[in-house]
């Protein structure tokens, strides 16, 4: 009998084509690289194919894992988007009307978000799956408290509705003919400078807040021919949520791409094959129990 799981290891280990998709790169994609080779290999090659039912199990347990989602980056794309939505709605009142129909709109997309979660816990969630709610509201409530007594705050409740840059713009630039992927939050237009918020659940880290303002810089400067721009992030340093700001650079941000494209191109090989060897375990307990393919990339080692 056939040993259909042996046969997609055997052709991951050997001279197996890409996927017939075009390259293209992301900060969560240059995180995931830096962090764990073999767990970038999992994600952007084996897991291709694994939504189809004729797949061998190991892609479908790989596949499964890939679309599950971490906590931070659940409650934070969720409440980023309701932080668009609520001053979407608001910015065609008067200024003096703004503050009340916003909290009235954050609050009620919140909760109708919630309401409609169903089963889905983050593979990184450590607290019994009832907690999850509970949590969430509790983290979600310091963001907002943090927000709306933050002086940036101010500042969106008295801009003008021309101000504001429209919601459903394309979150895509280039960078040397590589589509570069970067949703850059909330942004609006300040005379002679552009500007961008968002609300993250993980703990602060400046290296990464960093890279994120100087992609939003060279997302301004690809898309809008703007120079300045500067970053607002709701993020808790230890306890406390605190309002951080940075000023990006374009130029930082292309060396950051040119450098982390490169590293990832390199693991190609001639002929356009990869091969799982070159992908490498970071092999540190810490780091592997909070990545989402802890179950599985243990599966690869015993074949």
């Amino acid at each position: 009998m056939r040993d259909f799981r042996r046969e997609v290891t055997a052709a991951s280990e050997s001279a197996s084509e890409l996927p017939a998709t075009e390259f293209s790169w992301s900060l969560t994609r240059h995180r995931l690289f830096r962090r764990c080779e073999r767990g970038y290999f999992l994600h952007y090659y084996f897991a291709q194919g694994g939504w189809d039912r004729y797949a061998d199990e190991l892609v479908h347990q790989v596949y499964a894992a890939k679309k599950s989602v971490s906590y931070a980056g659940w409650l934070g794309d969720l409440t980023n988007r309701i932080l668009e939505e609520a001053f979407d709605r608001v910015r065609f009142l008067t200024p003096g009307g703004r503050l009340r129909r916003f909290r009235n709109c954050f609050e009620d997309y919140i909760l109708e978000e919630f309401g409609q979660v169903g089963e889905m816990v983050p593979f990184d969630f450590a607290l019994p799956p009832e907690d999850l709610l509970r949590k969430a509201k509790f983290d979600v409530a310091g963001a907002f408290r943090c927000l709306v007594s933050s002086q940036v705050f101010q500042l969106l409740l008295r801009l003008q509705r021309s101000n504001f840059i429209h919601r459903n713009e394309e979150y895509e630039f280039y960078c040397d003919g590589v589509r570069i992927w970067f949703d850059p939050g909330l942004r609006w237009q300040e005379p002679g400078c552009r500007c961008s918020l968002r609300i993250q659940y993980s703990p602060f880290e400046e290296e990464i807040c960093r890279m994120t303002a100087d992609l939003f810089a060279c997302y301004s400067r690809e898309r809008f021919q703007a120079e300045n721009t500067i970053s607002f992030f709701i993020a808790r340093d230890g306890e406390e949520w605190r309002v951080f700001s940075f000023h990006g650079s374009a130029e930082s941000a292309e060396e950051l791409m040119r450098g982390s494209i490169a590293l990832m191109k390199r693991k190609i090989r001639p002929g356009n094959v990869v091969l799982l060897s070159d992908f490498p375990e970071i092999g540190l307990p810490d780091v592997c129990r909070g990545c989402r393919y802890c179950d599985v990339c243990p599966l690869l080692r015993e074949l």
